[in-house]
């Protein structure tokens, strides 16, 4: 069971094509790959204030019903898919987050979620809250030694990590680990303490003890192996990569949509991280968008949910049954929105915050039910 964080994309960033791109090479025809967040320096353009909401209470922005973002199973259109997954989703709202927040990291450790980091109305946040689903309650789970956002939290080798980031100023290279006991977080100590190449809105996902971070600001794949508290570099992506949702099955990661350097992607990337190597894509893709959420089960099926293209807002979710299968679209999210997170805890599906307009607080619970 996994759900790992997925990283939105920052308006304002500039993309330059590496020099020397990474080899791609063809998946195996028994494994067909599936459908489907250095250069000079550039600093990031700060996003902008965010403005405070008019309206007392938040109430979830109506879904738009299209072709396909509907409520209920159907095929997405152009995806050729021969028989439809036995199941679908169904949500309800629950706690709320204690503040609204957007661009945060999120994971689940000891069948908690961890919710940590990101932006709120007021600007960035060092503070981090735990949600019992058992109990229904949120609660204080420490703070960061400083605000980030747009940056990656993952548990790796039984622990909590927060990854890289933006601090509102610069690009943030440190790596924190969360200590239960305490209820605190400090600096990871010796060689792996710093991203070889501070950046934000990277992917990340973790295989085993090893946690990957995709490209972002900069278009590198570097690894912090958490048994030897050492990083690694993957060497450069054979293309630009912002903000893609990424999630890991087996020793497969999947990147899911985000910025390709001259638009917003509907690609799927996959990385077979014990070979080190790309596979080829395949010919089939999803609907374009950043800012989403993904998340794969205990058996495999691969969602992603809602996000942004252009400046609309979509609660469409996709899901593949099992990796290298065809995608669906299944019952949408209740809110349209971006930059969320998602985990699945308990056996559940749960999505988390995101922007609205501005962030809010939403948190849904979703049921997978047969058809």
């Amino acid at each position: 069971m996994a759900g790992l964080a997925a990283v939105a994309l920052a308006a304002g960033w500039l993309w330059l094509r590496p020099s020397a791109p990474g080899t791609v090479e063809s998946a195996p025809s028994a494994s067909p790959s599936p459908v489907n967040g250095p250069l000079p320096a550039v600093k990031p353009t700060p996003p902008p204030a965010v403005a405070e909401p008019t309206a007392p209470a938040e109430t979830p922005k109506a879904v738009p019903t299209t072709a396909s973002n509907v409520s209920g199973l159907v095929p997405a259109p152009g995806f050729g898919a021969s028989s439809a997954p036995a199941f679908g989703v169904a949500w309800r709202r629950v706690a709320d987050l204690p503040e609204p927040r957007a661009k945060f990291g999120a994971a689940v450790l000891d069948g908690k979620i961890y919710v940590v980091g990101g932006e709120s109305r007021n600007g960035l946040l060092s503070s981090a809250v735990v949600y019992d689903p058992a109990a229904g309650r949120w609660a204080p789970a420490g703070s960061l030694t400083g605000p980030r956002a747009s940056h990656a939290a993952v548990v790796a080798g039984g622990r909590l990590y927060a990854v890289g980031g933006f601090s509102g100023s610069s690009l943030v290279g440190s790596v924190e680990v969360f200590d239960p006991a305490a209820n605190s977080w400090r600096p990871v100590e010796g060689a792996g303490s710093t991203m070889p190449t501070p950046r934000s809105v990277f992917g990340c996902a973790v295989v085993g003890d090893r946690i990957l971070t995709f490209g972002g600001n900069r278009p590198v794949l570097e690894i912090f192996d958490t048994a030897t508290g050492r990083w690694t570099s993957g060497g450069n992506l054979p293309w630009p990569l912002v903000g893609a949702a990424a999630v890991a099955w087996q020793d497969r990661v999947y990147l899911m949509g985000g910025f390709s350097g001259q638009a917003v992607s509907g690609a799927v990337h996959v990385y077979d991280a014990a070979a080190g190597r790309w596979l080829a894509d395949a010919e089939q893709s999803l609907q374009a968008r950043s800012g989403s959420a993904a998340v794969c089960d205990a058996g495999g099926a691969l969602f992603l949910i809602a996000g942004r293209f252009g400046s609309a807002l979509v609660g469409l979710i996709e899901v593949a049954r099992t990796p290298g299968e065809k995608w669906w679209t299944v019952d949408a999210l209740p809110a349209s929105c971006a930059n969320l997170q998602a985990v699945i805890a308990g056996g559940k599906l749960y999505t988390i915050g995101g922007v609205e307009g501005v962030p809010v607080s939403f948190v849904f619970e979703g049921t997978v039910k047969p058809q």
